[in-house]
């Protein structure tokens, strides 16, 4: 029964990045940077998704769910209200929040907050490249990224939580105190 919820995901993600990979050198350009950026934005994500699904963690793909669309959703309503140019002035969208390093920090603080940091590291990693690339590439300001990041993050941190007993951080507010505690679910 695992290996029936296991292999479709795995299968999907292992084709695209397949794909992902064998059309690079197709795409027109020598650069990969912001090729490899644009897919990283859904990649870190599914790698989330896969992780879920591997452990037949029902709850976890729930909590991703809710962070991805949650947080693509509020960049987006603040991609239409800021209405930022792009430092490139190209045309289709707006440049204040950035999208992919929404998603690609989403995902990766998904990871860490579900099943530990030292397993989202390279996801972490995978997401400052997005930021890089798109800064890089010109459809973004530094302060896009750093946005887009914390917009990814805090839905994360906001709709997940930790998978076993492991002691975490957690931000409260109560009447006119906000604070920080740690928590150790047993």
């Amino acid at each position: 029964n695992a290996q029936k919820h296991r292999s479709p995901t795995l299968h999907f993600i292992g084709v695209r990045s397949v794909v992902c990979i064998t059309t690079a050198p197709s795409l027109g350009s020598d650069d990969p940077t912001p090729w490899l950026g644009s897919n990283l934005r859904w990649f870190i994500p599914f790698c989330g998704l896969a992780a879920a699904f591997e452990q037949e963690d029902w709850e976890g793909v729930e909590q991703l769910t809710y962070s991805i669309v949650v947080g693509q959703t509020v960049t987006e309503l603040l991609k239409l209200a800021t209405d930022e140019q792009r430092p490139d002035g190209s045309a289709g969208g707006s440049s204040f929040p950035s999208g992919h390093t929404s998603a690609a920090f989403g995902g990766a603080a998904f990871i860490q907050d579900r099943y530990g940091l030292r397993y989202a590291w390279p996801a972490y990693l995978g997401a400052a490249y997005t930021g890089w690339s798109r800064v890089a590439a010109e459809k973004h300001y530094p302060h896009d990224v750093v946005a887009g990041a914390l917009v990814g993050m805090l839905s994360s941190y906001i709709f997940t939580t930790p998978r076993d007993a492991l002691p975490h951080l957690e931000m409260y507010y109560e009447t006119k105190t906000l604070g920080v505690r740690i928590n150790w679910n047993w």
